[in-house]
């Protein structure tokens, strides 16, 4: 193999390896905020959800 298909292996298993390394991060990210949406209907008011910054208000997309 020339050092060009070397390269080009190597690149593609870069780019391969770095897209599934964002997907992961991103569901990862969509999982927890499903899952703090869902406990919206199921937690009771005083539960630990009151204490997330998202749910009392705390954080904004303007306080960022």
């Amino acid at each position: 193999m020339s050092e060009l298909t070397l390269f080009l292996i190597r690149v593609a298993f870069l780019a391969i390896l770095w897209i599934f390394v964002l997907g992961t991060v991103l569901m990862r990210s969509a999982g927890c905020a499903l899952n703090d949406f869902a406990d919206t209907f199921t937690d009771s008011p005083d539960s630990t959800l009151l204490r997330r910054s998202i749910w009392n208000s705390a954080a904004s997309a303007t306080s960022v």
